[in-house]
């Protein structure tokens, strides 16, 4: 069975922590999809969603060596969303 570990995303993770306890059965999963959500002010989940995407491509540049041996798991927003388009465009 392959478990799927969803993590709160931001620039002070602790990648080391995920290589520690990495067993070979976890995926690490960054949720882009409902996770990055303004529900006060909804017009700006676009840019929280567009900020999000940047931190978490300076995680993967700048940590791409230690974390190659981890497998790691993207939710991506739904099908045909101009979202989905961004976050596929993206990666």
């Amino acid at each position: 069975m392959e478990i799927y570990q969803f993590i709160n995303y931001h620039l002070d993770l602790l990648l080391d922590n995920f290589i520690k306890t990495n067993n070979g059965s976890l995926t690490y999963c960054f949720d882009f999809e409902d996770s990055i959500q303004d529900i006060v002010n909804p017009k700006n989940t676009r840019n929280m969603k567009k900020n999000y995407r940047q931190i978490f491509e300076s995680i993967i540049r700048e940590n791409h060596q230690k974390i190659n041996t981890l497998a790691i798991g993207i939710r991506l927003n739904p099908n045909n969303s101009p979202e989905q388009k961004l976050d596929i465009d993206k990666f």
